[in-house]
């Protein structure tokens, strides 16, 4: 759809060791790619239990995988299609063990039609993303009702964004610099540093809810949807998973 793959997804599935043990996967949807870099980033581990009922939180990540196979430009070797269709039948039957202090998990794919995902909403707003544009964090900004979110960005990207669009954030801050030095172990100077972790952290009600994935605050991964980006949202209680500032 003349948008970019941008998805960052494993899914792993563990044989048991006896028998009469239920197989297991594990799910990982991240923001770094395979790439050797150091930059900051972040995921979301699910582990789970295949079961015999079909889930219907998992839809979105079983149509996603199906669909892998048919979309390699080169053609795909045989029996990827066949592999890709178990994975899927057995991430469609996973039953999760949701991280404490959270209470639920649930799962976006933008990229394939239809309305794409983006934050819904809600009282406060905190966004991470190393790419922005200013019609996206116009958007975001109108999302949040009690007052001006919060955002964090690549100092590089803040700069091309117009003064009324950042007026409408309460705070924007940038990576401190400390934070990117070198920690001594390796001295490698093709490395990158810096900021690449997506996230978006809302409070609604009494819940706090935290996204993490591929997308990052643009047009072609939440307003156009052309991107192929892949998101989990994990929600709990605020009293324990926190604030936006926290």
């Amino acid at each position: 759809q003349g948008g970019a793959f941008h998805p960052k997804m494993w899914a792993l599935r563990f044989t048991p060791l006896r028998p009469e043990d239920p197989a297991r996967v594990r799910l990982l949807i991240l923001s770094r790619n395979l790439a050797r870099d150091r930059s900051w980033d972040i995921a979301a581990t699910l582990d789970g239990v295949i079961t015999r009922q079909p889930k219907a939180i998992n839809r979105p990540i079983a149509d996603f995988l199906r669909q892998l196979p048919d979309l390699a430009t080169a053609g795909a070797p045989e029996g990827t299609k066949a592999l890709a269709d178990a994975l899927a039948e057995d991430i469609r039957r996973a039953d999760w063990s949701v991280p404490e202090p959270f209470q639920s998990v649930s799962f976006a794919v933008n990229g394939f039609g239809g309305k794409p995902w983006r934050p819904d909403p809600c009282v406060r707003l905190g966004v991470i993303s190393p790419f922005c544009d200013n019609q996206t964090l116009t958007m975001l900004a109108g999302l949040a009702s009690a007052e001006k979110p919060v955002f964090i960005g690549r100092s590089d990207e803040i700069a091309q964004v117009s003064t009324a669009t950042l007026d409408s954030y309460a705070r924007v801050a940038v990576l401190d610099e400390m934070a990117a030095s070198e920690d001594g172990e390796e001295d490698d100077a093709t490395a990158l540093q810096g900021l690449h972790a997506k996230a978006f952290i809302a409070e609604r009600g009494w819940d706090t809810s935290i996204t993490v994935g591929s997308g990052n605050a643009t047009r072609p991964a939440l307003i156009t949807g052309n991107n192929v980006e892949i998101f989990a949202t994990l929600t709990g209680k605020r009293s324990r998973v926190g604030s936006v500032e926290e």
